[in-house]
């Protein structure tokens, strides 16, 4: 509420090549000196009329996503927050179902390491059967695939990771205990995946001593993002650049904008800073996270943030 929007300018470059529109970003970011913004666009635009913006670097180097850490309940309650829309006290209901069950581990752990007297190749040859990922799991298992999941710096030292125990097909569920319960097993044959690998090629062009860069990537092994619809990897290859080539600018703009307002916490944001914070537990965070909407300390707005009210 206190926020006060500060105006800002900054210069975009676009070039057209091999029938794409290639989008530069200027290396300074921004400015809050309009003069100083228009006196260096000024300069920009006389020195690309007389020749062009010039590539003055092309770097290539590999790039990775690492899979997944195993799950914990924090981390199981961020992710329904924000991949499956469903309140964190919602999905621990759902998730202690599918325990009792028998369908899935313990929910409530800190544990986000398996330990070496679990056998995880077992636990991934359960899902073989399954009618959604099972030629995946096969995948792994038969085809090389499998990699030791990382271990991560936690462990209660009581409940391992939560993981299928066993394989369920969707007609068994219900709607939410299966939306839960795929995030759950997708989450685990990702952690027993290959890292993503890909090649990220960043551009630097030169406008009377402004530098200007771009960047692309093109992914060569999704890796454990086969398996995980929830986190994306876009392919976006850039045409082929050399250095000391002359570019032909389609746009050379300055722009004007406002600094904006960060965002009120969606619940996700919340886990977290508890977490940080060290208010709560594991297990009560979601409990308070229901607990203060529902006492009316803050409620939900039209985009699923928590706006807190009027005291």
């Amino acid at each position: 509420q206190r926020f006060v929007p500060e105006p800002f300018w900054t210069i975009r470059l676009e070039v057209q090549k091999a029938g794409q529109t290639i989008k530069f970003s200027w290396r300074r970011g921004r400015l809050f000196d309009r003069l100083a913004t228009l006196t260096l666009y000024e300069l920009c635009v006389e020195a690309a009329a007389a020749a062009g913006p010039l590539v003055t670097s092309v770097i290539e180097e590999p790039k990775s996503r690492w899979r997944p850490l195993p799950l914990n309940t924090v981390e199981l309650s961020k992710l329904a927050a924000t991949k499956l829309r469903m309140a964190p006290a919602r999905c621990m209901h759902v998730a202690e179902d599918l325990y009792q069950r028998g369908i899935i581990s313990y929910p409530r752990t800190e544990t986000d390491r398996f330990q070496a007297t679990i056998d995880v190749r077992a636990l991934v040859g359960a899902q073989m059967g399954s009618s959604v990922w099972g030629g995946y799991a096969q995948g792994l298992l038969n085809g090389g695939r499998f990699t030791v999941p990382r271990s991560g710096p936690h462990d209660d030292h009581a409940h391992p990771p939560i993981h299928p125990v066993r394989c369920a097909e969707r007609g068994e569920l219900q709607d939410e205990q299966w939306r839960v319960f795929e995030l759950v097993t997708r989450h685990f044959l990702a952690c027993c995946s290959p890292d993503a690998r890909g090649s990220r090629t960043e551009v630097e062009a030169e406008i009377a001593g402004e530098g200007f860069v771009t960047a692309g990537l093109v992914v060569l092994d999704r890796g454990w993002l086969e398996v995980y619809p929830y986190s994306a990897w876009v392919n976006d290859p850039l045409p082929q650049f050399a250095v000391n080539e002359r570019l032909v600018p389609s746009a050379l703009e300055m722009i004007e904008s406002r600094t904006q307002p960060p965002p009120l916490l969606s619940e996700a944001d919340l886990i977290s800073a508890m977490d940080r914070s060290g208010i709560g537990t594991d297990a009560t965070m979601h409990d308070h996270i229901q607990k203060i909407q529902t006492r009316h300390y803050a409620s939900k707005n039209a985009d699923g943030r928590l706006e807190p009210s009027k005291l």
